[in-house]
């Protein structure tokens, strides 16, 4: 990891549920605790580094939570990004096929309402059934059950479907955060360009082969993914020690 220290122009693709912060039973109750905001408080400070908080959440998090430092923020795992520079909200895909929504939207309705603790999220490209705040055993066995009744539904639909952690989420094939990446990667020739996730939206990432891309993996699961971080706190300890290093290389430069 020393190019990320010695590197001129370096970028941070940032996963946030999962990969900065730990989940909590409500998403919103995940904003940024004290700990997170040290990491982007020195992120923010560090000019010579592009950071990106690509994340599956909504503009309006994304926008109360990280609007007041120098990031470029990527929503709904790729189909809107908030300009660094303007604070204006763009697309990042015209045309994308939704039609398919309303039926997503029926079914997750229906295991909400058969699944107590459970909700429905509703995204520009995605449909998220949450299932965390239900009974562990009741909620998985409810969410494998909407797996294998969705698959057949969408089988000709564009669309995927992820099981992520403690969520069923049906989303645009057109959009994903590891297009994202790339088209920003193009857009500024980075030198070095780090990125990390925690789940199946963050492969699209991982699966790029680039020279000076590091791609890190938090928590468990089957991965492209360079390296392997434990949880969120661990990562962002990482992220403290990779800015200290790039701050002692610079000072000695």
């Amino acid at each position: 990891m020393g190019d990320f220290a010695g590197a001129k122009r370096v970028a941070c693709f940032l996963d946030y549920d999962g990969t900065l912060r730990e989940f909590e039973a409500l998403p919103q109750q995940a904003y940024p605790s004290a700990e997170v905001r040290q990491v982007l408080e020195r992120l923010h400070r560090q000019r010579e580094i592009d950071v990106y908080i690509i994340s599956g959440r909504k503009r309006d998090d994304l926008d109360a939570w990280f609007s007041r430092y120098r990031f470029t923020l990527i929503g709904e795992h790729g189909t809107s990004f908030r300009d660094s520079k303007t604070g204006t909200w763009n697309l990042l895909h015209d045309a994308v096929d939704l039609t398919w929504k309303r039926r997503v939207i029926e079914i997750l309705k229906h295991y909400e309402g058969s699944t107590p603790g459970s909700f429905v999220e509703e995204k520009s490209s995605a449909v998220v059934w949450h299932y965390r705040r239900s009974d562990p055993e009741f909620g998985s066995w409810k969410a494998n059950q909407l797996m294998s009744e969705i698959y057949d539904m969408v089988a000709n639909l564009p669309v995927e479907i992820h099981h992520g952690k403690k969520i069923v989420e049906v989303s645009s094939i057109h959009v994903s955060k590891g297009a994202a990446l790339e088209k920003f990667v193009r857009e500024n020739n980075y030198d070095f360009v780090l990125c990390a996730g925690d789940d199946q939206t963050d492969e699209g990432m991982f699966r790029i082969e680039r020279k000076g891309l590091l791609k890190i993996k938090v928590g468990e699961g089957d991965t492209h993914a360079d390296y392997r971080i434990s949880g969120p706190g661990h990562f962002r300890q990482l992220l403290l020690r990779l800015l200290d290093a790039r701050t002692s290389a610079r000072s000695v430069a």
